[in-house]
């Protein structure tokens, strides 16, 4: 990992990022309590792996360590982190890169190995439908991977900038109106689960576990669409926070 890469990563910690990581836990031993319950059924079993993936992606823990990670966060990479900030090779300029490279990696270790897990434990309870367990643990591993870049990026764009509680209100806005407004739209499925970040992800866990190559693109291309707004948000937040320091 190049040196101001392994910086952002060290910059993202914080006590509220140990305590989701503790929540975590929490909830792989729940998830494991679930997965032995139904440990007589294949295909309860790769539902289990299914339902294990939101509880570790939206189940609190990870939106508490990027909201930990994020709030206030571009004025402090620019004010108080600042003498810690040139040991960056990248500099001032590019601080926040960096700082969002070590977001999106602490929540990819901290997502992935839980969910690794359970697909194993289920691989090694399952009687049969082996295949759809693992096409279903690939599914959640490789969103996983999504979720992790897409939440950071959101999540420091609405909150680097601005003050803690307005920040929070944003990203809550964010991550559950427009799911919200989907859920009440006379549409049909498929365009429900392009309406908003949750329905995106869960959309793309579902076609790459079945192998439907168009519905995953798609999906794929629209939170591509979210992460690149979302920068260009951090950028503009970015400068204004240069501006303002100057």
């Amino acid at each position: 990992m190049r040196p101001d890469f392994a910086q952002g990563y060290r910059l993202s910690s914080s006590w509220l990022s140990w305590l989701a990581i503790a929540l975590v836990v929490l909830a792989t031993l729940a998830c494991f309590v679930v997965t032995f319950r139904v440990r007589n059924d294949g295909v309860a079993l790769v539902g289990a792996i299914r339902l294990s993936t939101s509880i570790i992606w939206w189940g609190g823990a990870t939106v508490l360590m990027a909201f930990a990670q994020s709030a206030r966060v571009l004025h402090k990479l620019w004010g108080e982190g600042l003498s810690t900030l040139l040991q960056l090779r990248a500099g001032r300029r590019t601080a926040w890169q960096a700082y969002l490279f070590g977001m999106v990696a602490r929540l990819c270790i901290v997502a992935l190995p839980p969910i690794a897990l359970v697909g194993i434990f289920s691989l090694a309870l399952a009687p049969s439908d082996h295949g759809r367990i693992v096409a279903m643990l690939v599914a959640c591993l490789v969103s996983t991977l999504f979720f992790s870049g897409t939440l950071a990026s959101v999540a420091m764009a609405a909150l680097g900038g601005r003050s803690r509680a307005g920040g929070y209100l944003r990203l809550f806005a964010i991550l559950t109106i427009p799911e919200l407004v989907g859920s009440s739209l006379t549409v049909s499925k498929e365009m429900r689960g392009m309406l908003s970040v949750p329905s995106v992800l869960s959309t793309l866990v579902d076609s790459i576990a079945h192998g439907n190559m168009s519905r995953m693109l798609t999906a794929s291309f629209v939170l591509v669409a979210v992460n690149v707004l979302a920068i260009g948000i951090i950028k503009l937040e970015w400068t204004r926070v240069l501006r303002g320091a100057t």
